[in-house]
């Protein structure tokens, strides 16, 4: 017990215990997910799952925890695994290099007591609500960008669901690779959500009902109370649209061509190109003709339409990378 000897005052060793046998998964171990992966780790958490689809990039190493220059290329589930494994031998890390959609979204988190969102896109998240709310998993839902950050704890049953709070998903959102993110945000972000899991953990103290809104660049933290929505299509009606697949964005490899399709997430949807074209800038060749916005970065080209689907031709595209690069130039 030496090495847990500075938090065993704080939560006894029984909740020290706890901690051992709790079983806990990480969908997405970028900035966020791989700061609290480490930090659960530290804290002794016995059974970790690690869920990412993608390849650890250089861009990552600004503000990702775990990975280093030696990781570039590796995917990420299985480089954040073998460093927590030396930090934590006695912790049982499960990586798994895939993707999280509603074909595999019960493997993946059927045997876990919590789950922590490390994710960048809400897709998946309200995938996770769905699977969440109708199962009775905790979780915890978190996300950063330029210097702001939110956390929500979401305990299905007890309160509020990420449903309640946005019954629908925004026709568009930001992405960290457009607008900028620092590493100082993603880790505070991080050890909140890490800090939520491990008090539910020690204490079996599962507060919700809240989002806890920070602004670095003003140091400010604001709790701002969420109420249940009585019309709330997921925790009141139990429409599970996303888990269902009939609100999910699908992609397919079409053959021969190294391009992808990207099929929107729902019917009626209409992009605003002058707002990507703001956010992406000159980081990117841009070119609008009519319906169409064309995207070249690189050996990256991506066709978009205004209802949200996507074209994606890149060398040895695969469903993950696609859904990936969308969510990273899209952001939605």
């Amino acid at each position: 017990m030496d090495r847990f000897s500075r938090q065993i005052p704080l939560i006894g060793s029984q909740g020290q215990a706890s901690l051992a046998r709790a079983r806990v998964g990480i969908v997405g171990v970028g900035a966020l997910g791989s700061a609290a992966l480490e930090l659960l780790a530290r804290a002794g958490v016995g059974f970790l799952r690690i869920i990412d689809r993608d390849l650890v990039d250089l861009s990552n190493l600004q503000r990702q925890h775990l990975f280093t220059l030696e990781d570039l290329g590796k995917p990420k589930a299985t480089a954040a695994a073998q460093r927590i494994q030396t930090l934590s031998p006695e912790t049982e890390v499960d990586p798994r290099t895939q993707d999280l959609n509603p074909e595999t979204v019960e493997d993946l988190l059927s045997d876990l007591d919590f789950i922590v969102d490390g994710t960048d896109n809400l897709e998946t998240r309200f995938l996770i609500n769905d699977y969440a709310v109708k199962t009775g998993t905790p979780w915890v839902y978190g996300g950063a960008i330029r210097r702001e950050g939110i956390v929500m704890p979401i305990v299905p049953g007890e309160g509020p669901c990420l449903r309640c709070l946005l019954p629908k998903p925004p026709s568009q959102t930001e992405s960290c690779w457009a607008v900028g993110v620092t590493p100082m945000i993603t880790t505070v972000v991080a050890a909140l959500q890490a800090e939520w899991v491990f008090d539910a953990i020690t204490e079996a103290r599962k507060p919700s009902g809240f989002l806890y809104a920070l602004d670095l660049a003003t140091w400010a933290i604001h709790k701002v109370r969420v109420q249940r929505n009585p019309n709330c299509p997921t925790c009141v009606h139990h429409d599970f649209e996303y888990l269902e697949g009939r609100a999910f964005r699908y992609a397919e490899v079409l053959c021969g061509q190294d391009t992808a399709q990207i099929l929107p997430p729902r019917r009626g949807l209409r992009l605003d190109f002058q707002k990507i074209r703001k956010q992406l800038g000159n980081r990117v060749q841009l070119k609008e003709m009519g319906g169409i916005l064309k995207i070249r970065d690189g050996v990256v080209e991506i066709t978009l339409f205004r209802d949200g689907r996507a074209l994606i031709k890149a060398p040895g595209i695969t469903v993950e990378r696609a859904r990936a690069l969308y969510a990273q130039y899209i952001g939605l």
